[in-house]
């Protein structure tokens, strides 16, 4: 195939290049709208671009093709002493580095969420850990050693039946008054 590369591209098509080829190397998650970067694919997306906006070539959707006719022409590009193309590539990789840190930056704040939320949970964690390592247990144990388990039962039922038969007293008190 035999492409005509013009030496200067439009306005607009120098946009659609910058943003094919920023668009190409980060890859959006939709579920998690997460984006990543994928640096393996700039020089395929650079140079499928450029044979795109400036020799005219018609992507056919075939990644192989695709992918050969882009690299046939990466060394091109590479060495080009356009000051359009350079300054089209600069513009280029200034984006990619934007977005990089774009993504970086919402990862920390995604983080410093988490954080904000973790931390009274940490806070509470760490005060009963001071206070479970001022306990003596020695002492503890010997404290309730001195009680009889048998009779703290006892006394826990003991008390519920009194405070039922108080609550009974109180309803019987209530209906003989309406």
């Amino acid at each position: 195939m035999e492409l005509t590369f013009k030496e200067r591209i439009s306005f607009e098509e120098t946009i659609q290049m910058i943003n094919d080829v920023t668009g190409s190397v980060f890859d959006t998650d939709s579920e998690t709208n997460t984006s990543i970067y994928l640096p393996e694919l700039y020089d395929y997306a650079l140079g499928l671009s450029y044979v795109k906006y400036y020799g005219g070539y018609i992507p056919d959707n075939s990644s192989d093709n695709d992918y050969n006719i882009a690299i046939n022409y990466l060394e091109e590009i590479k060495n080009t002493s356009n000051p359009q193309l350079i300054s089209v590539k600069n513009a280029i990789n200034e984006k990619i580095e934007l977005k990089k840190a774009e993504i970086a930056n919402s990862n920390i704040n995604i983080v410093s969420r988490f954080d904000e939320l973790a931390k009274p949970v940490i806070e509470l964690l760490d005060t009963i850990s001071e206070k479970v390592n001022k306990i003596d247990a020695e002492k503890l144990n010997k404290q309730l050693n001195k009680f009889n388990v048998k009779n703290l039962v006892d006394h826990y039922f003991n008390k519920r039946r009194f405070d039922e038969k108080m609550a009974d007293k109180d309803d019987v008190k209530n209906n003989n008054t309406l």
